[in-house]
């Protein structure tokens, strides 16, 4: 079993940085502190761009940048749950395995977290939250 020191350096900086820490007011950007779609978003950014804290320019982001797929399996994969009208609800990050990277709020309280995709899937997979769709970054053209 991989214990958080050893799986840690494998992770992107935002990753590395944010796990397992809670949000600081420094966070925020227009009144707003991170969630999990700028969590998600970011996930490989060296610097995290703040307007993904605004819903509009994610949906547009996540469309322009990553494409659906059947399946995420791999390190970077967005998990996203989602209402009937396809409006995301939450949004993690896939690791390995059954393990995602999620922020479970957007409030000072809610800490960047490594949790089992299956104890996500029961917090958010509720009421008009039920389907999942999967993304994965489009490949950079050169």
């Amino acid at each position: 079993m991989l214990f958080r020191s050893d799986l840690i350096h494998l992770l992107p900086a935002l990753c590395r940085d944010a796990l397992y820490t809670y949000p600081s007011l420094a966070d925020a950007a227009g009144g707003q502190l991170p969630d999990c779609q700028w969590t998600s978003l970011n996930f490989f950014q060296a610097r995290p761009a703040p307007y993904y804290l605004d819903g509009r320019s994610t949906y547009l982001e996540l469309a322009a940048t990553h494409r659906e797929i059947a399946q995420a399996d791999r390190l970077g994969d967005l998990i996203c749950f989602t209402s009937a009208d396809d409006r995301i609800v939450h949004s993690c990050v896939r690791i390995a395995g059954d393990l995602v990277f999620t922020k479970n709020g957007r409030n000072i309280t809610a800490p960047w977290l490594l949790q089992r995709e299956a104890d996500v899937a029961a917090i958010y997979l509720q009421g008009e939250v039920n389907r999942v769709r999967y993304f994965r970054l489009k490949p950079i053209d050169n």
